[in-house]
Formats: structure tokens, sequence, C-alpha cells
């Protein structure tokens, strides 16, 4: 039995290649339930975990490369050295980053020790991967 776009859940009927052979064009799709595919339900917070877990890596590889890219900014400047007007948005774009992720790890410090977490630790950690870090505290706060 073939599958409607790769997924079991939308299964073509069997006379299907009966209809296109005919040039009708009405299609019969069965939707069976997951319980015969139980790899396929899964649960809301294990997507949202994962969803985490991926915007922290990327988060962590973004702000080094701002940090990287203010450093390289300040060098240049201090070796008078001149810089690309094409430049000026990136630049914009990782100073906001930049800025947005101190007040969130300085929120995560102050809270953190409310929580009984060491206060710079869990900033540094904040300021690295940004909001997601924030999620993690208020989550366990809740709890």
């Amino acid at each position: 039995m073939g599958y409607l776009f790769g997924n079991p859940l939308f299964s073509l009927s069997p006379c299907l290649s009966f209809l296109l052979g005919y040039g009708l064009s009405s299609v019969t799709i069965k939707v069976e339930s997951t319980k015969n595919y139980p790899n396929l339900s899964m649960n809301l917070s294990d997507i949202g975990q994962k969803i985490a877990g991926f915007i922290k890596i990327v988060s962590i590889v973004l702000i080094t490369g701002a940090i990287g890219l203010e450093l390289g900014k300040i060098c240049g400047l201090l070796n008078t050295n001149e810089i690309p007007n094409n430049l000026t948005p990136i630049f914009a774009i990782a100073r906001f980053a930049l800025i947005a992720h101190l007040f969130e790890g300085i929120v995560a410090a102050i809270y953190a020790g409310a929580k009984n977490k060491l206060p710079f630790q869990y900033g540094i950690y904040t300021f690295f991967v940004g909001t997601v870090g924030l999620v993690e505290l208020f989550r366990q706060e809740n709890r």
C-alpha cells in the first residue's frame, strides 16, 4: 500500500492505479489512526525540547560570532582600518543581539540567586543561550 506524502497516516486506497489508469480525477484517501504507528505520535514537550536544544546551539554560535565581529571592529578601528559600509547592518544586528542577551543574562543572574542557583554562572549561561535560559529558569520556578 502506498503512502501519501511519505506519511503512513495518509495511505492511498488500493484502487488508485485503477482510478489513475482511466483518467478519473477522484482519489480515495484513508486516514488511519496513530495507534498502529507509535513512533509518529510525539509528545509536544518532546518537540519543544528538541527545538530548544537546537536554538541553544545556534544561539551560542551566533553570539560567539557577534562577539568576534565586535572585537574585529574594535581592532580595526584601533589600527585605523576602514570597515566597509555594507557591513553596517550586520554590525547593528550583532550589537542589538549582544545587548538583548546581556539584559537576559542580568535578569537570569538576579532571579537565579532566588532559585538557589549560582547567579554568575546562570547569567553567563543565559547570555549565551538567550531566552531559552530564562524560560528554563522560570519553568523551574513554577514547579
